[in-house]
């Protein structure tokens, strides 16, 4: 898929093809290299849109998975476009509509990109409405005939993925909530809450158990010096398809909250408290919350969760939700500003609600790229008209070392 490049796919050009395959990135649930144009080109696309989606690059042959060394693409004509969808139209019911680009030609020789993406609108048949295709990951059998259980999920994808992407939400936010009763833990105000999941989830095929022993080496450094998730402040739990972890400080400088659970659907979710409570010389509090301190908190979930999902395998498009919560009577402090510039807030909360593609993981730019577009809108709506250029800039300044 686009999250393969650094670039949209119709700029993708021939020698984009021959650096891709010099990075020997291995065949897998959403990649995979055909050397020419196959027999059942039809099932291959259809077993990706069932499942997550993917990539497919025809004119590169593969041994073990990994591409060939040096490949030099099929034959340049016209039409390669219109073959690809003619393959789509006329042999999988129902259609969809792909992504193609047919690289610009190179002595005659072309590489030809389809992309696939997630669908919603499963199960997608081959055969004559016979036979419905999913996408395994396995390099020797890469498709498998989905089974009764696999075509009823297919055939309620939609709906099933919806509420079970709510039931997990819930249930981590739930464990959240005991937590904090079971603590006697307080959020007075400045509650951040962010979660990101796919968008259409299932179950991932991975041990939780096991995992656990790796997820700590996929931890990122923050901007403040520390780290992200804060595994140093307390251990690992799990319970019923969940590892979470949970701290709860209390001393003189006043009472920090911090949770950040990870679903075996692919939820991650972290409940932080963000509000700073500064005494005044007259004896009483200004309540501030930092709009840095939010942009940041993002910065770490995104980076830690493209940690996960490149461990794991999570792919298609994600939503993520983002609210600030318990905000009446509070002062907001813009980005790269001290308390002098702060200003009340007249409302109770903020949200931030995105599907992002998985494009938005590609690299470092695209992650800061959705990254202006959260502390843009973050800053407009505690009406501070910033410009986006120059939240950009302040940005890329804030996080190159990252």
């Amino acid at each position: 898929m686009a999250m393969f490049f650094s670039k949209p796919l119709k700029d993708i050009t021939y020698q984009d093809i021959l650096d891709f395959c010099s990075k020997k990135i291995k065949e897998n649930s959403v990649l995979d290299y055909k050397v020419n144009f196959p027999s059942k080109l039809e099932k291959v696309l259809a077993a990706f849109a069932n499942t997550y989606g993917g990539l497919v690059i025809i004119g590169v042959g593969d041994k073990d998975g990994l591409p060939q060394d040096k490949p030099i693409g099929i034959n340049f004509e016209r039409g390669l476009e219109e073959k690809v969808m003619g393959i789509v139209l006329g042999n999988i019911q129902p259609p969809f509509f792909p992504e193609i680009q047919v690289c610009p030609e190179v002595d005659g020789k072309t590489f030809v990109l389809i992309q696939i993406p997630q669908s919603s609108n499963t199960p997608h048949a081959i055969e004559n409405n016979t036979l419905v295709y999913l996408r395994t990951g396995n390099i020797t059998s890469p498709e498998k005939v989905a089974d009764l259980d696999e075509l009823h999920w297919l055939s309620k994808h939609r709906e099933s993925a919806i509420l079970l992407r709510s039931e997990a939400i819930n249930f981590v936010t739930d464990r959240y909530l005991s937590l904090c009763k079971h603590n006697k833990a307080t959020v007075d105000f400045g509650e951040l809450n962010m979660y990101i999941i796919p968008q259409y989830p299932q179950y991932l095929s991975f041990d939780m158990k096991l995992f656990k022993d790796e997820v700590v080496g996929l931890e990122v450094s923050t901007p403040d010096g520390s780290t992200f998730p804060s595994f140093n402040r307390s251990g690992i739990q799990t319970m019923q398809d969940t590892m979470y972890l949970y701290s709860n400080v209390k001393n003189e400088l006043g009472e920090f909250t911090e949770y950040t659970a990870f679903h075996k659907t692919g939820l991650l979710l972290h409940c932080e408290d963000v509000g700073h409570a500064e005494p005044n010389n007259d004896g009483t509090v200004t309540r501030d919350i930092y709009l840095l301190s939010v942009v940041n908190a993002y910065f770490n979930l995104l980076r830690f969760y493209n940690n996960l999902r490149n461990r794991i395998g999570i792919w298609g498009d994600f939503k993520i939700n983002i609210a600030l919560l318990k905000m009446d009577d509070i002062n907001t402090v813009p980005l790269n500003a001290t308390r002098h510039y702060a200003q009340p807030y007249l409302g109770k909360q903020y949200v931030y609600d995105r599907i992002l593609s998985s494009y938005t993981f590609n690299n470092k730019r695209t992650i800061l790229d959705e990254l202006v577009d959260f502390a843009t809108d973050l800053h407009w709506s505690f009406d501070y008209p910033i410009e986006k250029s120059v939240v950009k800039q302040r940005l890329e300044e804030k996080y190159k070392s990252y």
